[in-house]
């Protein structure tokens, strides 16, 4: 008696190779994917051990990064550090005109000096706004003094901003145009 042969059509043994070269592709895709997430996951942790470290420093350096990506889209004022704040809650904000577009996460770089307001959306690195903004300063009343402590109405880009500081980024200056903005639960300062 002879042995069986085994006969394979060439169709199946092309089809079968193939299969095997686009599986072990696959694959090597999917560790390619896993390896570029462990990497960004790596340095996601250093920046937050850095935080934990020195808060300053790290807000510092996340402010000085949200300037440069700004920068390469538009042209910012050179001798001037911009406040920059995130926008939380964004319904509050909605009926102002210059965040009519805002979303939460966006970024707003105030530039008091040149009276300049930047919105800008990190999330798709775009700029979404430019306008003027009308920066005031609260005459302080007998009450709270006006020699000593803390500045009122000061935009620091270190702190908080202020609810006796009047913004009210416009689509022209106007004279009259201010609205009280109560930015403090609205945006957090980096």
């Amino acid at each position: 008696m002879k042995p069986a042969k085994i006969l394979l059509h060439p169709g199946l043994l092309l089809f079968v190779i193939i299969l095997l070269i686009g599986a072990s592709a696959y694959s090597y895709w999917q560790y390619d994917q896993s390896q570029n997430e462990l990497k960004q996951y790596r340095v996601e942790l250093e920046e937050l051990r850095k935080f934990k470290e020195d808060p300053r420093a790290a807000a510092a350096n996340e402010t000085r990064k949200i300037i440069d990506q700004v920068g390469q889209l538009v042209a910012l004022p050179e001798n001037e550090t911009p406040t920059v704040a995130t926008i939380t809650d964004v319904e509050k904000l909605k009926e102002q005109p210059f965040f009519a577009n805002a979303q939460n996460g966006d970024k707003i770089l105030i530039y008091t000096g040149v009276r300049k307001a930047i919105l800008y959306r990190p999330t798709v690195n775009k700029v979404i706004e430019v306008a003027p903004v009308n920066v005031t300063q609260p005459q302080p009343t007998p009450a709270e003094g006006a020699e000593g402590g803390e500045p009122t109405g000061v935009i620091t880009p270190t702190g908080a901003l202020t609810p006796t500081t009047m913004l009210s980024p416009t689509a022209t200056p106007t004279q009259g145009s201010e609205e009280e903005v109560t930015p403090t639960p609205l945006v957090e300062t980096e």
